[in-house]
């Protein structure tokens, strides 16, 4: 057996059960193994003091605390880029249905009353009429004037069932959302 432990590879619970356990066991034996576990323990004590011990816990809790808000930023930064996934790939569906037309912006708007709308916009008619030009709006829950799933379409398409589809993927993915196709992209 090796004299030699690598403490820093210890977890505090693993080091704290070796030192409970090894003073458990010298102070179970007989005799001097005893009285040496408490000499030392008191050298220990004389070595280091209070404030050096105190000192040393705290710069511990502030490593653990800078680990945990590193792993948290880590973990943020992965939910972020996996959010953006899921959008380009909204964005490449939606322009690829388009044909390229990447002038567009897709919006889930949610009311009070748990009713649920997918807005379909092109950006250009919306940045010269500084209001909304809507293309189409999905009904997810429908409403008083309009059932469930039915599509209000303000332009002329071949496959308005593909677009409804479309639209319907993005609204049972998405409870809010707003998104510019071409920065998406």
């Amino acid at each position: 057996m090796s004299n030699t432990i690598n403490f820093k590879e210890l977890t505090d619970l693993e080091l704290k059960t070796l030192l409970f356990e090894g003073l458990k066991e010298a102070f179970t034996r007989q005799g001097q193994m005893a009285i040496e576990a408490i000499e030392l323990a008191k050298v220990v004590r004389d070595e280091y003091s209070v404030s050096e011990i105190m000192e040393a816990n705290k710069k511990a809790e502030i490593q653990i605390k800078r680990e945990k808000e590193n792993q948290k930023a880590k973990d943020e930064a992965e939910r972020q880029a996996k959010l953006w996934e899921k959008k380009k790939k909204i964005a490449l569906k939606l322009s690829e249905f388009f044909e390229g037309d990447t002038d567009l912006t897709v919006n889930v708007w949610n009311s009070n009353t748990s009713e649920k709308r997918v807005y379909l916009n092109m950006t250009s008619w919306t940045k010269r009429s500084k209001s909304p030009q809507t293309i189409a709006c999905l009904y997810v829950t429908g409403n008083s004037k309009n059932k469930p799933m039915s599509l209000e379409c303000n332009i002329e398409l071949e496959d308005k069932e593909g677009l409804k589809n479309l639209l319907s993927e993005i609204g049972n993915a998405w409870n809010s959302l707003r998104l510019d196709i071409a920065s998406a992209l």
